[in-house]
């Protein structure tokens, strides 16, 4: 299982915009992309509890579905999905493409959810709304039937399925790639040397300070974050700022285990295990999908981006630019990226151009629910 074979260009899927049935919301966007409206993405706490159940089967689906994709080794379609993500780690981390491939990424995993039954809308994970006892939200949810687990336990096991999750409705899920263990967690805001609580990079100012930003590079570095073991660059007036983690890699690094990336290396920095200066793939933390919660979080940060792009629909929509490639043994990053650039998904979806992915109402047909929102 090499990276080549995961940026393959062959895909089994056609790429197809999406036309919902959910209703209108008013924007300054024209319809007619959208003739059935604008699907309102809900937070997870905004969602029916039957969406929520429906939610938790398609994922229970997708991990007992056969894998689609001979290439990959994997057995469930799940780890399909999260090898997806794995191997292209250099092309879509700490580069311009962060964005947009992950909102196209969580689009497609939306996608393969409505293919095992879910009728529902993406749901988001909004850590900024109680970002202040943020281990208590409604994601974190022991109910069998609709809840994505609370923490893990930790095990006699040893390391490997130290912090399985026991409960919820993925409750001792054992994930094959890349390697055998159980699924995992372990919830900290400030664990074992890190510089400072991570649960600081999800408040609201946080929220605010990146709306600031004009600039699509320094948008997207400040969201995004620095991996632990650099300093951050390229953000005027915070450059050598270390342990920036940034709203993205906070939440990460908060809720550990798998998607911390729990594949240790023996020069990672104590707080964060997952990662290495001498290792340039980083493939430890690209595993992170393996938690469902990855996709919430995803689509949290992708709220934010639309948020920065509905401030100004002239100059930020799309606005696009910065690095193509991330090394993570030089500590650099090269390549100057357009909005012609190509964003592959291996064997799971076609190719698409990241000028298809910037305008989400569109593309994609959705908006995000404010917080009075409740579905019925």
């Amino acid at each position: 299982m090499k990276s080549s074979v995961i940026l393959a260009a062959a895909a089994a899927a056609t790429f197809t915009s999406a036309f919902p049935t959910k209703q209108n919301r008013s924007s300054s966007h024209s319809t007619e992309d959208c003739p059935n409206g604008y699907a309102v993405r809900p937070e997870w706490s905004q969602m029916s509890k039957q969406h929520r159940k429906e939610y938790i089967s398609a994922l229970q689906c997708m991990m007992q579905k056969p894998s689609t994709v001979e290439e990959t080794n994997v057995s469930s379609h799940y780890a399909d999905i999260n090898y997806t993500h794995q191997f292209p780690g250099q092309a879509i981390h700490f580069v311009a493409q962060f964005l947009p491939w992950h909102r196209h990424y969580v689009y497609t995993y939306h996608q393969e959810l409505k293919e095992c039954g879910y009728t529902g809308e993406m749901p988001f994970w909004a850590w900024d709304w109680n970002a202040d006892d943020v281990f208590n939200s409604s994601v974190f949810d022991a109910d069998p039937e609709c809840g994505l687990g609370t923490n893990g336990t930790l095990a006699e096991e040893g390391p490997l399925n130290a912090f399985a999750v026991t409960n919820g409705g993925l409750a001792n899920h054992t994930i094959e790639f890349p390697y055998n263990h159980v699924f995992q967690r372990n919830l900290q805001t400030l664990p074992k040397g890190a510089p400072q609580p991570l649960d600081r990079f999800i408040q609201p100012a946080e929220v605010e300070k990146a709306l600031s930003f004009d600039v699509y590079e320094y948008f997207h570095r400040y969201v995004e974050g620095a991996p632990p073991q650099e300093p951050l660059k390229d953000i005027p007036g915070m450059e050598g700022e270390m342990g920036f983690a940034g709203m993205h890699g906070g939440i990460h690094r908060m809720i550990g285990g798998d998607m911390g990336g729990i594949l240790a290396h023996i020069e990672s920095p104590d707080w964060c295990p997952s990662f290495t200066a001498t290792e340039s793939s980083n493939d430890g933390a690209n595993s992170s999908p393996q938690d469902p919660l990855f996709f919430l979080h995803h689509a949290n940060v992708d709220r934010v981006w639309a948020q920065w792009q509905d401030q100004s629909l002239e100059d930020n929509m799309y606005a696009f630019g910065g690095w193509t490639y991330h090394n993570y043994t030089t500590e650099s990053g090269v390549g100057k990226a357009t909005l012609n650039d190509t964003m592959r998904f291996g064997y799971l979806t076609d190719p698409v151009p990241v000028h298809h992915a910037m305008d989400y109402r569109k593309a994609y047909c959705y908006v995000y629910a404010d917080k009075d929102y409740r579905e019925a």
